[in-house]
């Protein structure tokens, strides 16, 4: 189905996952950094809690993104390689495999940083 050698996904896989694990390195750390900012000023269960929590979140789905068109995307950019359908097949496939996946984990990420028993950021959670 795809002239993408064996060698060259598992190139392109490594070089994904490290970037990817890099994008989320201290995720937590900076997490519970902005709820104890937040708790020192009494702002814990707010609003401006919950989007310092997103933004965190996202600028490390926006990473893993960007690991994602370079580490695949990125093989094909300023070469002078045809892109075949496919090849054009086999990132449709790989996009599906490795971002959908981020999509889930930052959601995860949001629910379980704004999770709070009596508050629950429903807004956020979407």
């Amino acid at each position: 189905m795809t002239d993408i050698s064996k060698d060259f996904e598992a190139l392109c896989d490594k070089e994904f996952n490290l970037a990817r694990q890099e994008a989320y390195k201290d995720l937590d750390r900076e997490i519970s950094a902005i709820k104890n900012r937040m708790a020192s000023s009494g702002n814990l269960q707010s609003s401006s809690m919950a989007r310092a929590v997103v933004d965190a979140v996202l600028a490390c789905f926006e990473k893993a993104l960007i690991a994602f068109e370079r580490s695949y995307i990125g093989k094909w950019a300023d070469t002078d390689r045809n892109f075949p359908e496919s090849d054009y097949a086999w990132l449709k496939a790989k996009g599906a495999e490795k971002v959908d996946p981020e999509v889930l984990e930052a959601k995860a990420q949001c629910n379980i940083a704004l999770w709070e028993p009596r508050t629950t950021f429903a807004a956020f959670w979407q």
